[in-house]
C-alpha cells in the first residue's frame, strides 16, 4: 500500500477551482467543466467519458502517455484519499487506480470527470472501472526456490533447442530430468526445465542468469517456476522427459547443429565468445579433434 493518505490533503482544496500541474503541464479545472466539455491547454475540447459502470473503489484511466509513471498517477489521486494500488498497461494506454474506500474513489472521479488533467502532454481521463479490486499479474521473480526453472531467452540469433540446454546444464547442474520449450512471443522463447533438486536449480540460476549463450546474443533470464511438476506428453525437439525409457537425447537435426541459416557460433563468419564457445573450447582435444558435449551436440574444429 502506498503511503498516500487523506491526511495529506491540501487544506481548503477545491477540485473545481484548483490548478493542477503535473510535470510542468497545467490544467485549469473550471466550474463549467463539471457539467460539460472543458477546454484544455491549446484549445482542445475534451468530452466527458462514457460512464455507465457502478461506482466502486477502482477507477479506470485511459489515454495514458508512455512516459507516465505510477508516481504521476498517485500524485494526482492521493489528495482525495489513500491510494492502495496503481496498475498501468502502457501498451494499451490505459490503467486502474484503487482507493481504500468507494467514497475516496468517488471524490477523485467527480473532480476529474470531464476535467482530465494533462499528464506528459495527454489528458488523463477518469471513469468507473466496474472492478472491485486490482489483481496484478504474478511476477515470476517472486517465486520461492524450486527445482523447476523458468528460463526466458531473448536477443535470439541461433536456435533454442533441448540439445543446447543439455550442453549448458548437464555438466554442472544436471542432468536435466524434463524440459519443455515454447514460444513466449515473436522476440523470445521460454523453457521450463526440471533439475534433480532445488540446490542444483539455485546454482544454475545464480551462475547463468543474465549470461549470453553465444557472444552478444541468446541472452538468458532465469527465474524459479511456480510449477511443482512437469508433465511431458511426448518427446520431441522442444520437449523431453529424460526420466522414462526413450528419453535419452537423440541426434540433433543437421541443419540445427550446423547453425541453419546462420554460421555456427565460433565458425567462419560467426560470432566468437559466449557460453557455448567457451564450453566447446574447453572440450577441444589435441590434434584438432573435438569432444562432443553430449549426443547430437554441435561440434567445432576438425
Amino acid at each position: 500500500m502506498y503511503g498516500y493518505g487523506a491526511q495529506q490533503q491540501v487544506a481548503g482544496f477545491d477540485p473545481a477551482l484548483q490548478m493542477q500541474q503535473v510535470n510542468g503541464v497545467q490544467n485549469t479545472m473550471g466550474m463549467a467543466g463539471m457539467g460539460g466539455p472543458v477546454t484544455h491547454g491549446a484549445g482542445m475540447q475534451m468530452q466527458k467519458p462514457t460512464d455507465t459502470q457502478v461506482p466502486t473503489k477502482v477507477l479506470y484511466i485511459r489515454n495514458v502517455a508512455d512516459s507516465v509513471s505510477e508516481n504521476d498517477v498517485m500524485g494526482l489521486c492521493s489528495q482525495f484519499g489513500t491510494v492502495s494500488q496503481v496498475l498501468l498497461l502502457k501498451e494499451k494506454r490505459h490503467g486502474f487506480v484503487e482507493f481504500m474506500t468507494d467514497s475516496e474513489a468517488m471524490a477523485c472521479h467527480n473532480a476529474y470527470r470531464g476535467n482530465a488533467p494533462m499528464v506528459h502532454g495527454r489528458p488523463l481521463e477518469f471513469s468507473w472501472s466496474g472492478r472491485t479490486q486490482i489483481e496484478k499479474k504474478h511476477d515470476p521473480a517472486d517465486n520461492p526456490p524450486n527445482r523447476i526453472l523458468l528460463v526466458t531467452v531473448t536477443n535470439i540469433s541461433y536456435p533454442v533447442t533441448v540439445d543446447v540446454f543439455t550442453q549448458i546444464l548437464n555438466t554442472n547442474y544436471g542432468p536435466i530430468q524434463k524440459i519443455i520449450i515454447f514460444s513466449k512471443d515473436q522476440k523470445s522463447v521460454q523453457a521450463l526445465i526440471q533439475l534433480p533438486d532445488v540446490g542444483s536449480a539455485s546454482r544454475a540460476k545464480a551462475d547463468l542468469d543474465g549470461q549470453n549463450i553465444y557472444a552478444n546474443c541468446n541472452t538468458l533470464k532465469i527465474n524459479f517456476s511456480s510449477s511443482q511438476q512437469l508433465v511431458i506428453k511426448f518427446n520431441s525437439e522442444r520437449s523431453m522427459d529424460f526420466t522414462v525409457a526413450g528419453g535419452a537425447p537423440q541426434a540433433a537435426d543437421p541443419v540445427q547443429a550446423g547453425g541453419g541459416l546462420m554460421p555456427a557460433p565460433g565458425a567462419v563468419g560467426g560470432p566468437s565468445g559466449g557460453f557455448m564457445q567457451a564450453q566447446q573450447q574447453q572440450q577441444q582435444m589435441p590434434g584438432g579433434a573435438t569432444l562432443r558435449a553430449g549426443p547430437g551436440a554441435p561440434t567445432m574444429g576438425g
